[in-house]
């Protein structure tokens, strides 16, 4: 603080603080009042900065003079005021995209978002699912649309809801994308969400019977629809009937296969002489 002329008397200038900064020790720390010694006519103070780790906008500090006593009567020479402008240094936050997975009838696949650091200013991200080995509308209803961060966040959920279709599936995968944020970066913009199957199947077979010579055949049932080729083992034991003198046995350990989709029964014809398998009409 500056006065004209010296004084016998020591003059006290009172301080006033206002701006887009926050004192008490938040963003600064500055004197409450100014003494300027007698017979002197200036003095200074020091306005103490808080260096935080908060991304932020540039901030300022605006000082006024409230009052002035002492000085034989020194008083403010019109409206005094100073301005100070505190430039952010801080690095701009990342955002980044986790992975996830879950059960399929967990009902919900939530992509973690991540913020490397708090900000003082709200984000916004952009985000859009997309399938892989899992489609839209059959394994998970596709979302889209903008995630923002409050001031002080550094986490948050993207939700995918999922579609639980009771059939026998590989493990199945989706992604979650991320584009264009404001006032952060993107660090890892792509995530896999693995939903694994939770559904089983059983495999069964029926008891036949049928005139010597017409052959035999027998009925395999899958108690659920399987998305997925099934491999299974397959071998004849005599009971009453020998092999050979009345039918054809299969190779002990026979590996047979269902190969298709949604396969609910393979038919199997066993005939005197003579053995074949084929998948059961309309049943694929």
């Amino acid at each position: 603080a500056t006065q004209s002329s010296p004084a016998a008397q020591a003059t006290t200038v009172n301080l006033a603080y206002s701006g887009t900064a926050t004192g008490s020790g938040v963003d600064y720390t500055g004197p409450a009042s100014i003494t300027i010694p007698a017979n002197a006519t200036t003095q200074t103070a020091q306005i103490n900065f808080v260096d935080d780790a908060i991304d932020e906008d540039d901030e300022t500090i605006r000082v006024d003079i409230s009052t002035v006593s002492g000085g034989n009567g020194a008083s403010e020479n019109g409206v005094q005021q100073l301005t100070v402008t505190l430039t952010d240094n801080d690095p701009t936050p990342s955002l980044r995209v986790e992975n996830a997975q879950v059960l399929e009838d967990a009902g919900v696949l939530a992509f973690p978002v991540n913020l490397s650091a708090a900000s003082a200013r709200t984000i916004t991200v952009d985000y859009a699912s997309g399938g892989a080995m899992a489609s839209s509308g059959t394994d998970f209803t596709a979302t889209s649309g903008t995630l923002t961060f409050s001031p002080g966040e550094t986490s948050k959920n993207i939700n995918v809801t999922l579609i639980d279709d009771g059939v026998v599936e590989r493990n199945e995968m989706l992604s979650m994308t991320l584009s264009s944020a404001t006032n952060a970066t993107i660090s890892r913009a792509l995530g896999t969400g693995t939903i694994n199957n939770d559904d089983s199947a059983t495999l069964s077979i029926a008891d036949v019977q049928n005139q010597e010579g017409a052959g035999l055949t027998f009925t395999l049932t899958l108690s659920a629809p399987v998305d997925t080729d099934i491999r299974y083992y397959a071998r004849t034991t005599d009971g009453t009937a020998q092999a050979g003198d009345d039918y054809t046995a299969l190779a002990s350990g026979s590996i047979l296969g269902l190969q298709g989709i949604h396969f609910r029964r393979l038919v199997a014809h066993h005939f005197r002489g003579r053995s074949n398998s084929k998948p059961a009409g309309d049943d694929y």
